[in-house]
C-alpha cells in the first residue's frame, strides 16, 4: 500500500496521516500514462449538494493550479474522488471531455495499491475528518497487531488493510490459525500422553509444557537429548508421522 501527494500542495494532508498512522510515501508519479487506483482531492470547488457537472476547460479555468498536477490526474486515474463537504466521485468523459461530479451514497474507501490525495488549500475541519475517517482502517489494523504482539506468544503476520472489511477478514484469518494451533498442540500431548517416554523426555517435556518459549515446545521431539533407550518413538519416527507433517495453510485462501 503507497501514498503520495501533489507536489503544490499547501494543505497538511501528510502531516494529520502520519500523526495517525505509518505509511509508505513516494514520489507523485508525473508520467500520467502509470494506471494509479485511487486518487482523493480535497477542495470546495462548488457548492452543489446534488453534484455538478463541468468541462475540461471550465475546470482549468477555475483551479488553474490544476493544469499540470492534479487535471491529468483525474482523467488517468481508475477511481477519483471529491470532497467538499461531501464526498463525490469524478467520472470524465473522454468523448465530451468533461467531468460530471456524482453524490456519494457512501465514504469511498483507500486502495489497497496506490492512494493519492490532493489539495491547494489548506484543509477545512470537515475535510480533516474526511480525511481521519478515511484512514481508520489502517490505524485500527495497527493498534490491533501492535496490542496482540504484547499479549500473544505464538508468532503471526497480519496484512495491513485499507479497508474495514479487509481488516475484518485479516482478524477472520487470525483467529482460524488460532484455532488450528490448539488443535495441533492439544493432538500433539494427547499422543504423547499415551506414548512411552523416558524420565528424561517426561521431565523436558512438562518443562516445555509450562515454559514460555513456543519455538522450543514446537520444535521438540521425544528421543531428541536422551539416548531412546526408553522410548518408544525415535526422534526419526516422529519427524515423519503425517500428522505433524507441514501441510498448507487452507484458510489463507479464504476470500
Amino acid at each position: 500500500m503507497k501514498f503520495c501527494t501533489n507536489k503544490n500542495n499547501n494543505s497538511d494532508i501528510k502531516q494529520i496521516i502520519d500523526s495517525q498512522v505509518k505509511v509508505c510515501w513516494e514520489e507523485w508519479l508525473e508520467n500520467t500514462n502509470t494506471l494509479i487506483d485511487t486518487l482523493f482531492i480535497f477542495d470546495f470547488l462548488f457548492y452543489n449538494p446534488n453534484g455538478e457537472s463541468m468541462s475540461e476547460s471550465d475546470l482549468e479555468d477555475k483551479r488553474p493550479e490544476w493544469k499540470d498536477c492534479i487535471l491529468p490526474r483525474m482523467k488517468s486515474s481508475d477511481f477519483v474522488f471529491l470532497f467538499t463537504s461531501e464526498w463525490y466521485e469524478v467520472m470524465y468523459d473522454k468523448r465530451t471531455k468533461a467531468f460530471d461530479f456524482v453524490l456519494c451514497d457512501r465514504p469511498p474507501e483507500l486502495s489497497e495499491d496506490t492512494n493519492m490525495f490532493a489539495a491547494t488549500t489548506g484543509l477545512a475541519y470537515p475535510m480533516r475528518i474526511a480525511l481521519v475517517s478515511l484512514i481508520r482502517p489502517i490505524r485500527t489494523m495497527q493498534q490491533i497487531t501492535a496490542d496482540l504482539e504484547q499479549k500473544v506468544r505464538i508468532p503471526f503476520e497480519m496484512t495491513v488493510r485499507a479497508t474495514h472489511q479487509g481488516v475484518c477478514h485479516e482478524l477472520y484469518k487470525l483467529v482460524c490459525k488460532m484455532a488450528k494451533e490448539v488443535d495441533l498442540w492439544q493432538e500433539r500431548f494427547d499422543l504423547l500422553l499415551d506414548t512411552t517416554l523416558c524420565e528424561d523426555c517426561i521431565e523436558e517435556k512438562d518443562g516445555l509444557y509450562q515454559s514460555d518459549d513456543y519455538k522450543a515446545a514446537r520444535d521438540w521431539n521425544p528421543g531428541k537429548e536422551c539416548n531412546l533407550g526408553g522410548c518408544s518413538y525415535s526422534s526419526t519416527a516422529w519427524d515423519t508421522c503425517n500428522l505433524y507433517k507441514k501441510q498448507d495453510d487452507a484458510f489463507d485462501t479464504v476470500n
